[in-house]
């Protein structure tokens, strides 16, 4: 198998509706995504078929990705405001678990930083403690509001 040659090859010519070689009713990888691969010495073009799907079906099946497959669709606004309907269930549920192993007395600390992207010092880094007063309570919900807000303010500062 040639797919060692051919792959520089397709990465250079991506050019739709280049000049087209062999059999024109062989199905051909290269052909089927705008992409012309020259055939590698002299070989011929049932060689080249061969080779291209042979390259062509591992690429696939090493990437998982299938480049004549159609672009998986976007959520429409019903099933993204669905998807974040499910999250917030799941982490409302989560939270509910975790109020329910809460005993009083007992002592919970939310820490967070904020770092902006390519830096290594944070803008904003703090530590947020509650104290459970009773069996279950919700000492986390707090803690979490009042750093949502902290830095939203933190972001939507301009400078």
């Amino acid at each position: 198998m040639k797919c060692i040659a051919m792959i520089p090859m397709l990465g250079l010519l991506t050019m739709p509706g280049a000049a087209q070689t062999g059999s024109a009713t062989a199905w051909s990888p290269a052909k089927s995504i705008g992409m012309f691969a020259y055939p590698r010495n002299q070989q011929s073009s049932d060689q080249q078929l061969k080779d291209e799907s042979d390259c062509y079906g591992s690429a696939k099946q090493n990437t998982g990705i299938d480049p004549q497959s159609p672009a998986p669709a976007t959520p429409s606004a019903q099933e993204a405001q669905a998807a974040q309907q499910q999250a917030m269930n799941q982490v409302m549920s989560q939270l509910s678990g975790f109020n329910g192993q809460i005993k009083q007395k007992d002592d919970v600390t939310v820490q967070y930083q904020l770092t902006q992207t390519g830096q290594g010092a944070p803008l904003l880094q703090n530590a947020l403690q509650g104290k459970a007063k009773s069996d279950g309570e919700d000492v986390l919900t707090p803690l979490l509001q009042q750093t949502a807000n902290t830095v939203l303010t933190q972001v939507s500062t301009k400078k």
